[in-house]
């Protein structure tokens, strides 16, 4: 940690210590005595001695993290904030990475290096919530080597008042601080890793057909179910219709196959038109991550949007009274073949939006 308290009670930065090794420093959290390193290689921090038990420092300190947070420092400070090193929060016995300051705004910085569990950010980000503060959490390089970063939002995404989807926020000393959106593509790695405006929507719908003839064939549980149910109506499952598959980015925290829900609703709006209330009452039965610091209502709302929003775009769909309802007739497909070749007519209908989360080509 770079701040510490001295014998008069104030708070010190260890860039401002002149004597290694001095002992006359106290942790502000524990009150117990730490001790003043630096050299060539390491950046000037305080340490807990040996053997010492503090809850704040208990999953250690890393030189990526010492470097980062000052870092972060320059950087909000550069941009006209007045930033608060390591500023300790007795009543929530919390104390930040770093607390930044304008227009009578405060957000408190978790700059995250090291592995954490969701019950331990969301008690920190509850702290937070209780003064009134924004947390907004940062991740270093080991969160960004994830090959998927799904349940990442669910635990750090930032919903800020300017942005359209929650975004994950990430730290590298030569790129400095940037975010992706919280998003989902089933079977798009692109997407799924943050790597957005690659993909191709051919291929994309290509891998998607592919993984349903897989299920259909193998599939077990409520997936073989929905199979079944699907035969005895004359249908199969590879051969839903394309409008069921999911080609753009959609918010994440669906915790079950895009796919699956969309295709569900469907059916539900084959049997009849539906209200906004009543579609997101059947939303509910699905499997979702709650989110830690979004509401997991809002959530839905905007992925429920999103669908009805595109299949009305590529008129699936319409609304009259507030009410939607399918325009035409669902076109199945008796087999995957049959699905693929109808795959370039479908592509052509489709009218993507582009925004400045995706440009998909």
């Amino acid at each position: 940690m770079f701040v510490a308290q001295n014998e008069e009670g104030q708070l010190i930065e260890a860039s401002q210590v002149k004597e290694v090794g001095v002992s006359h420093f106290v942790c502000p959290g524990c009150q117990q005595p730490v001790l003043l390193r630096c050299g060539r290689l390491k950046t000037a921090h305080f340490a807990h001695q040996r053997h010492c038990v503090c809850a704040r420092t208990a999953e250690g300190e890393t030189q990526e993290h010492l470097i980062g947070k000052q870092a972060l420092q320059q950087f909000f400070e550069a941009r006209g904030y007045s930033v608060q090193l390591e500023q300790y929060f007795p009543v929530i016995q919390q104390r930040a990475d770093l607390v930044i300051y304008k227009n009578q705004r405060v957000i408190a910085l978790e700059f995250q290096c090291a592995a954490l569990s969701f019950q331990q950010v969301q008690k920190r980000s509850v702290g937070y919530r209780q003064l009134g503060i924004v947390v907004l959490w940062i991740l270093g390089e080991r969160y960004q080597k994830r090959k998927e970063w799904t349940r990442l939002g669910c635990n750090f995404g930032f919903w800020g008042a300017k942005q359209a989807l929650p975004h994950i926020y990430f730290w590298q000393s030569q790129r400095g601080l940037f975010s992706i959106p919280w998003q989902h593509v089933d079977h798009d790695r692109k997407v799924n890793q943050g790597k957005l405006g690659q993909t191709n929507f051919k291929q994309l719908a290509w891998c998607q057909a592919q993984a349903l003839h897989r299920i259909q064939r193998y599939g077990r549980g409520k997936l073989r179910v929905l199979a079944v149910n699907l035969y005895q109506k004359g249908h199969c499952l590879d051969g839903i219709p394309w409008p069921a598959h999911g080609l753009t980015p959609q918010i994440g925290g669906l915790n079950e196959p895009y796919w699956l829900v969309r295709l569900r609703l469907l059916l539900l709006l084959e049997q009849g038109a539906c209200n906004w209330r009543n579609l997101m009452k059947w939303l509910e039965q699905f499997q979702w991550l709650v989110p830690n610091l979004i509401s997991l209502q809002r959530v839905q709302e905007l992925w429920l949007q999103q669908v009805l929003d595109e299949w009305q775009v590529q008129q699936v769909i319409s609304c009259d009274a507030e009410k939607y309802q399918l325009q035409e007739p669902l076109v199945w497909y008796t087999d995957i073949n049959e699905k693929l070749a109808a795959l370039p007519a479908w592509l052509l209908r489709m009218k993507i939006k582009e925004s400045g989360y995706y440009n998909g080509k």
